[in-house]
C-alpha cells in the first residue's frame, strides 16, 4: 500500500502513543496494552526534535509511526511501529524513508537502531536500508530494596547557574567527542532540565569525569516509580572502569533522593567492561536485543568506551 507520510506534532501524540502500544504489545504477547512502557511518555520526543516524528497515514487516520533522534553526529530511529492491521503492507518501509533524508541532512556519519534479535522479519527490513546486526543490547534494571552503602562526589546540572550549565554542556560535548567525533548531547541536557522531567549529574572536579542523563517523574521517559538513564560516558582515560563505576553510585543516589525504587538502562554488550560493571552493581537483565549499525563499523560500541544508551 502507499501511505502518505508526514511530520507529527504534539497534538498526534495520543494517537501516536496507542499505536506504539498496541503494536509492541502484540508483537510481545502482553494482554493489556496499556501495560507496556507504564508510566512513561514519549512527548520529549516530540518537543526535543519536531522535525524528526513521522507519521503514515491513510484516509486521515494514523497507521504508523517512526522517532528519531540525533546526537550530533549520531542519529538512531524507534520505536517504528504500524498498527497491528497494517503489519506487511510496506508501511514501516514508507517511515524509513524521511528518516534516511534527515539523517543525510543532518550529517550524520553513524546511525543506528534497536530490534528484536529474534526476528529474522524486523533484521531483513532494516538490512535492505544498510543497517547490519552486531554485538547484543541489554535493557537492564536495578532495583533499589536496600540502602545504599557507598557514597561519591556529584553535582546536578539544575543546581548550575546559566553560565555554568553553558560551560558543563561544552565540556560533556567534548567527552563525548573523544568517544566519537562529534557525538554531542547538549540537546538531551537541556531537555531535561527545561521540561522538568529528570537531571543532569555529573562526577568529577578539574575535569569531568562523567556525566549521566536521567529521566524520572511525570512526564519524562521512565517507567512509573522507576528512573531511566537516557545516557551516561564515563571519561576515557586509564581509570574509565573506577570513574564509571562511580557514575553508576551517583545515578544510585540520584534515585534514591528522588524516591524512585528501581533504575532502568540499555547497554551494548559489545562495551564488555562497561557491562560486566553494571552486572557487578546489581543490574539485571530483563531482555535482549540487538542493536543494528550503519556502516557496518563498531561507532561508540567498542570494549574500550563506558556509555549507557538505548536506542528505543
Amino acid at each position: 500500500m502507499s501511505a502518505i507520510i508526514r511530520q507529527l506534532t504534539s497534538d498526534d501524540y495520543a494517537a501516536t502513543e496507542h499505536i506504539i502500544k498496541t503494536s509492541f504489545s502484540e508483537k510481545i504477547g502482553i494482554p493489556d496494552p496499556d501495560m507496556f512502557f507504564d508510566g512513561g511518555s514519549l512527548m520529549c520526543r516530540f518537543l526535543i526534535d519536531p522535525d524528526g516524528v513521522y507519521g503514515a497515514e491513510e484516509d486521515g487516520k494514523l497507521i504508523g509511526v517512526n522517532l528519531s533522534t540525533t546526537w550530533g553526529s549520531f542519529g538512531y530511529f524507534g520505536p517504528l511501529a504500524v498498527s497491528p492491521d497494517y503489519w506487511g503492507k510496506g508501511v514501516a518501509q514508507q517511515l524509513l524513508m524521511p528518516v534516511m533524508s534527515l539523517f543525510h541532512k543532518r550529517n550524520v556519519t553513524h546511525a543506528g537502531l534497536f530490534t528484536f534479535a529474534q526476528s529474522p522479519q524486523h533484521i531483513h527490513l532494516y538490512r535492505k536500508f544498510g543497517f547490519m546486526p552486531r554485538f547484543l543490547t541489554a535493557i537492564m534494571t536495578k532495583n533499589l530494596a536496600h540502602e545504599a552503602s557507598k557514597e561519591v562526589r556529584m553535582w546536578r546540572y539544575s543546581d548550575f547557574k546559566e553560565i555554568e550549565q553553558f560551560d558543563f554542556r561544552q565540556s560533556a560535548r567534548e567527552l563525548t567527542g573523544e568517544i566519537y567525533e562529534g557525538l554531542d548531547l547538549q540537546k538531551e541536557i537541556c531537555a531535561v532540565h527545561e521540561l522538568g522531567i529528570g537531571d543532569t549529574i555529573f562526577i568529577g572536579s578539574d575535569t569531568l569525569d562523567g556525566f549521566a542523563i536521567c529521566h524520572y517523574g511525570t512526564g519524562s521517559e521512565a517507567k512509573r516509580d522507576s528512573m531511566y538513564i537516557k545516557f551516561a560516558a564515563a571519561r576515557m582515560c586509564p581509570n574509565t572502569t573506577i570513574l564509571f563505576n562511580s557514575l553508576l553510585i551517583a545515578c544510585e543516589a540520584t534515585a534514591r533522593k528522588a524516591g524512585m525504587v528501581s533504575i532502568s538502562a540499555g547497554i551494548s554488550t559489545a562495551r564488555d567492561a562497561a557491562y560486566d560493571c553494571m552486572l557487578s552493581s546489581g543490574f539485571k537483565t530483563d531482555h535482549l536485543g540487538v542493536y543494528m549499525q550503519k556502516p557496518n563499523e563498531p561507532g561508540f560500541c567498542r570494549p574500550d568506551v563506558f556509555v549507557i544508551d538505548d536506542w528505543r
